[in-house]
């Protein structure tokens, strides 16, 4: 955005508060007086009439990938390792970043989950990944070789699993190499088409969904069965 010259619309006041760049520095901006811009924009973060809004936590355009996941998104990834049903949900307009953002969050979340399973050797951990896309509202299984030749999946209700899509693909994972291709595969499997906002904007909703399972560890060092530990207790 500031390579092609746009304007910002919002800063970040602080790191919870949003503030909306309104008249007069979208004005003087339009008129080339970048000393009276500044000037409007400065008044404006300390005027008590300018349109704030407040959120738990609010980046500024200095922030990292990083910066993002280890906030928001970390602490919920390291929660569903224990057993905890998470969901980590984007929303915002047309080319405002979600994909980027999104596909930034899986492979960071991919890295720490194996981790996680690294340094908990006393737990035997099994991971399964389903991947699905919503457009024009006709549910796509993203897992399939060629997901617009096959027939849309059936929504129905599950007594114990809630809401589920008949016949989703679920695949199993290895590593979070395995899993970051698994993603950047469904990612090319996508609706895309070009708008005023964005060259190759996503043109659909996209759900991935990883399921972890985990039981204590059967076996000792020496292979051999361990009585007490073999009663399932799974996440």
């Amino acid at each position: 955005e500031h390579s092609t010259g746009e304007r910002s619309a919002w800063v970040a006041s602080g790191d919870s508060t949003l503030t909306c760049l309104v008249e007069p520095s979208t004005q003087a901006t339009k008129l080339g007086d970048a000393a009276a811009a500044a000037a409007a924009k400065s008044a404006l973060l300390n005027s008590t009439s300018t349109s704030s809004y407040p959120y738990d936590r609010v980046f500024p355009e200095s922030s990292s990938n990083e910066d993002v996941y280890n906030s928001t998104a970390r602490p919920l990834i390291l929660s569903s390792m224990k057993g905890y049903n998470c969901t980590i949900f984007a929303y915002g307009q047309t080319g405002s970043g979600k994909t980027f953002t999104m596909g930034s969050v899986m492979r960071q979340a991919a890295e720490d989950i194996f981790e996680h399973i690294k340094t908990n050797p006393d737990r035997e951990f099994l991971l399964r990944v389903s991947a699905m896309e919503i457009y024009n509202e006709v549910v796509k299984d993203l897992l399939r070789d060629h997901p617009d030749k096959s027939a849309p999946l059936k929504l129905m209700d599950d007594p114990e699993r809630g809401t589920i899509a008949e016949g989703l693909v679920e695949e199993g994972v290895r590593s979070a190499a395995h899993l970051a291709d698994i993603l950047r595969e469904v990612e090319t499997r996508r609706h895309v088409r070009d708008t005023r906002m964005n060259q190759n904007s996503s043109r659909s909703h996209q759900v991935v969904r990883i399921y972890v399972e985990s039981r204590p560890a059967n076996f000792t060092a020496a292979g051999a069965l361990q009585p007490d530990l073999l009663s399932d207790d799974e996440d």
